[in-house]
């Protein structure tokens, strides 16, 4: 996250989240945080978002979103596509 921050020329403060995509189910009842269920790849009860707080030094107060991708890209239709309005 710090390298594409750094790439981008823009400052970590302002950012409010990351968006994670992925495919299968994503249960959110873990303690560690969400866990996916995708079936397609052979991931059965990988605990993601643990995984990458792990990984990944997210800026002070940026929270990390993890969805089922068609739920991720019916947003963003809704947000810039075919979906307005």
């Amino acid at each position: 996250m710090a390298d594409v921050l750094a790439r981008a020329d823009v400052p970590a403060g302002p950012l409010l989240g990351v968006g994670v995509g992925v495919p299968g189910i994503v249960d959110r009842g873990s303690p560690g945080g969400a866990v996916v269920h995708g079936q397609t790849f052979g991931w059965d009860a990988v605990p993601l978002e643990a995984l990458l707080r792990s990984a990944v030094a997210l800026p002070d107060g940026a929270r990390l979103f993890i969805e089922n991708g068609a739920k991720t890209l019916g947003r963003a239709e809704m947000w810039f596509g075919g979906g307005r309005g």
